[in-house]
């Protein structure tokens, strides 16, 4: 009975100790992960507005890119018929 006793003693007296402990102190793992969470969250809500804007140039510079190959099949299409025009 003893040994189990002790054992339990142990734990909550660690646990006794780890409450009165600040939070920083107590569970440091816990609360550098907490406060990579805030910052990553601010670092989020700051970043969105350059986001955005590389998103838009890229969207347009899709666009601009399947305009021109649009074009060119468009171009293509026509060059064909003009060959099968001559041929037959």
């Amino acid at each position: 009975l003893g040994i189990p006793l002790l054992m339990y003693a142990r734990r909550l007296f660690t646990s006794a100790v780890r409450l009165m402990l600040p939070p920083s102190v107590a569970h440091p793992v816990k609360e550098m992960e907490k406060t990579a969470r805030k910052k990553g969250r601010k670092a989020k809500s700051t970043v969105p507005d350059a986001t955005s804007k590389t998103a838009e140039k890229g969207r347009k510079a899709q666009s601009a890119v399947s305009d021109a190959a649009g074009k060119t099949a468009k171009r293509t299409r026509k060059v064909a018929r003009r060959q099968r025009k001559k041929l037959a």
